[in-house]
């Protein structure tokens, strides 16, 4: 009898995601951020994709670089580099919202991190509330990844919306 609250505490483990980084936005083979290097956004300020030459694992997902020195640098700090919000859309995320983004243009790199945007133009709207917004995003992302691990958030594809998001 004493051993059944051990082997329900298994049973629930065992029920929980299957990686941790399964709120990552990636793709299908498991590539974070759409295989973009994120040292660079920091240090060349623009987006560079990455390649598997210079690759790392890190929270269940695989992370490209366009070198091995930006990999060496994401390795000794990931979590300074690593996208705030899983790589998804921060402007959605203030209001608990999971959205594609675009990697090429509507990324902000500041002293808090590397966010993403949907497009340029929803950046741009971002940057204006900016303190308002990382606030609402940070309240909004504890319970937002959980959904995302659990495989109950719905995920707002960039095909899918309206033409004036994907401008």
């Amino acid at each position: 009898m004493a051993s059944r609250p051990c082997i329900y505490l298994f049973l629930f483990l065992l029920s929980g995601p299957s990686h941790a980084g399964d709120y990552f936005n990636s793709n299908a083979q498991g590539v974070a951020i759409g295989g973009y290097d994120p040292v660079a956004y920091f240090v060349l300020k623009m987006a560079v994709q990455g390649t598997d030459a210079h690759q790392t694992d890190w929270q269940g997902v695989t992370w490209y670089f366009s070198n091995e020195k930006h990999k060496d640098m994401f390795v000794s700090d990931p979590e300074g580099f690593a996208p705030k919000f899983g790589g998804w859309c921060a402007m959605a995320m203030t209001g608990g919202q999971v959205t594609e983004v675009d990697f090429d243009n509507g990324w902000t790199v500041d002293a808090t991190g590397l966010y993403f945007n949907v497009n340029k133009d929803v950046r741009l709207r971002w940057l204006r509330g900016y303190n308002r917004n990382v606030s609402k995003g940070n309240e909004s992302w504890p319970e937002t990844r959980r959904a995302i691990e659990e495989g109950s958030a719905t995920i707002h594809r960039r095909a899918q919306m309206p033409d004036y998001y994907n401008e």
